[in-house]
């Protein structure tokens, strides 16, 4: 499917259900809408489906950094894992450990304020056990404001998620400085009824 913009025109994943890997977690820190201003991470999904130059789809989905009871990101963590995180899996929870994690994610097709037609992720829910989910292809991208050592992932991430974050308040003389990538979680060490997270 192609929707005409005016930018030109771009390959738009179609609505449905689809298998995918969590390849992407962005710190784009403090944002605000509605005079609400609340700490924000964007979760990049590539999708087992391929555009017509052969890579993989990819879509995103913007969440509040919280694990409150009802953040959208804890309800979306515990239907990744199949069961509620406790108050324990809460205190020890690594956000870059849901990388390379397999998902099922539901897309929709929405109208744009200004617009057009924009892809959201509805939903997303654990693989059912013994399904294939192919290996990413895409490199890992983490990415933590308050952390240097993730700044490197600034080299890879793609424009539009770049001009997101809100670097106020930041003083890094090391930000973009090369450091070595976060190496995703072997597929082996994916244990469905334990997750890594």
């Amino acid at each position: 499917m192609k929707f005409k913009t005016g930018g030109g025109d771009f390959e738009m994943l179609e609505a449905g259900t689809y298998m995918a890997r969590i390849y992407s977690v962005v710190d784009i820190g403090d944002q605000t809408f509605d005079e609400k201003t609340q700490p924000k991470l964007v979760v990049g999904f590539e999708v087992d489906e391929l555009m017509k130059d052969g890579r993989p789809f990819v879509v995103s989905k913007f969440y509040t950094q919280s694990l409150h009871e009802n953040a959208h990101f804890l309800s979306d963590l515990n239907s990744i894992r199949g069961k509620a995180m406790t108050a324990e899996d809460k205190a020890t929870f690594d956000v870059k450990n849901i990388l390379n994690v397999p998902v099922m994610v539901s897309i929709k097709h929405t109208e744009k304020r200004g617009g057009g037609v924009g892809v959201k992720v509805a939903s997303v829910a654990c693989v059912p056990k013994g399904t294939v989910v192919p290996e990413l292809r895409n490199k890992i991208v983490h990415f933590d404001i308050d952390d240097e050592k993730t700044h490197s992932a600034l080299e890879i991430m793609p424009e539009w998620l770049k001009n997101k974050i809100n670097w106020l308040d930041v003083t890094d003389s090391n930000i973009g400085k090369p450091v070595p990538a976060p190496d995703p979680i072997p597929e082996s060490e994916h244990d469905f009824d334990n997750p890594p997270f």
